[in-house]
């Protein structure tokens, strides 16, 4: 049971909810702690859970025909997942890791399903966000089309600070910590290639780290091809 509702009147699910429907959901609600690096679930396990990010990041993955893993989107705080396979009592299609220590909200799939067929605005908010999963889905697939390693890194990083930027008297700094690894199992593309790339960015001057390795990017790398270390690098 959850008993400060301050955190679920920030959430897209729960934020238009009254009070008293608001508190059942804080009663329907579990606390769990993962380190960073714990699965959360892996894929091809039995949805049971839907789940609110409170603090911290999960990244979701599936594993490549070639054995590498991809990572398809990343949760930030506020953000939710696990619905779909609730709702399709299917499978959860993908593996949810915290890349950092992370504080998570859950509730069983039997709450889950209740809430949603007796509150017509938790409902349209499902919709909402299934939605919007669905157009991330499709922004990867066409992101995988592109041949140029680089052009995939660049989208990436912009998708990111699209998706989780904060405004900067710089730039655009992407809310959360990303290793060159993490980068380039999004763009589909080598940790080196990430590398090679971030530092020509940085001596190009339209891409910079904050104090913490966070990336900023400048106007210029929104608005100009000039970051791309080399001609086309296909990888």
């Amino acid at each position: 049971m959850i008993s400060d509702l301050t955190f679920l009147r920030k959430t897209i699910l729960f934020a238009d909810l009254p009070p008293r429907e608001l508190e059942r959901v804080g009663m329907l609600m579990q606390e769990r702690k993962y380190s960073k690096n714990q699965i959360v679930f892996l894929e091809e396990e039995a949805g049971q859970y839907m789940y609110l990010v409170k603090r911290g990041q999960v990244k979701v993955t599936k594993m490549a025909d070639n054995g590498k893993e991809r990572i398809l989107t990343i949760h930030k705080e506020g953000d939710s997942f696990g619905e779909l396979s609730l709702l399709d009592n299917s499978a959860v299609p993908a593996t949810v890791t915290a890349m950092s220590p992370a504080i998570i909200w859950c509730m069983s799939k039997p709450d889950f399903l209740s809430v949603v067929l007796n509150n017509h605005r938790v409902m349209l908010k499902v919709v909402q966000v299934l939605s919007k999963e669905l157009r991330k889905a499709w922004s990867q697939i066409q992101l995988l089309t592109i041949l140029d390693a680089e052009s995939r890194i660049r989208t990436t990083l912009i998708k990111l600070s699209q998706e989780s930027g904060i405004p900067t008297t710089s730039g655009v700094q992407i809310r959360f910590r990303l290793t060159h690894q993490e980068i380039g199992d999004m763009a589909a593309t080598s940790r080196e290639t990430v590398t090679r790339f971030l530092t020509v960015c940085q001596k190009h001057k339209v891409l910079s780290f904050d104090g913490n390795n966070s990336i900023v990017l400048h106007p210029g790398f929104f608005h100009s091809r000039s970051a791309s270390p080399t001609s086309s690098t296909r990888q």
